[in-house]
């Protein structure tokens, strides 16, 4: 394994973002929080993964130093090129932004566990 096998990684993870947010995107009719169709729950899921498998689990050296590098590179890009301006202000609430998401997915995770008892 090499580093560039850990930056790979990430590009596939960051390729997975894009398709999901796209999709989402598409559903959704305007930028308006309450119509927001992204599904954050799903993202959770696909970085979650990734992390786990890339970092946590990976058994190569170079390849958890690749992937943490581009993640450095990304997050650097990032804030310097499209910073949230609510993250200067102070006023960006991920939570709040990614509630509809996690509350729909808690709320289908009950309805299967009742079913199964």
């Amino acid at each position: 394994m090499s580093r560039r096998t850990g930056v790979a990684a990430l590009v596939e993870l960051l390729r997975a973002i894009y398709a999901t947010v796209a999709d989402d995107f598409d559903a959704s009719p305007d930028d308006d929080l309450e119509d927001d169709a992204t599904d954050y729950a799903q993202l959770a899921e696909l970085v979650d993964a990734s992390l786990r498998a890339n970092l946590l689990e990976h058994a190569s050296d170079e390849h958890r130093e690749g992937y943490l590098r581009g993640l450095a590179v990304l997050f650097a890009d990032v804030s310097a090129s499209s910073l949230h301006p609510g993250m200067r202000d102070g006023s960006w609430n991920p939570l709040a932004q990614s509630a509809r998401a996690f509350e729909a997915r808690s709320a289908a995770a009950r309805v299967c566990r009742r079913g199964r008892r």
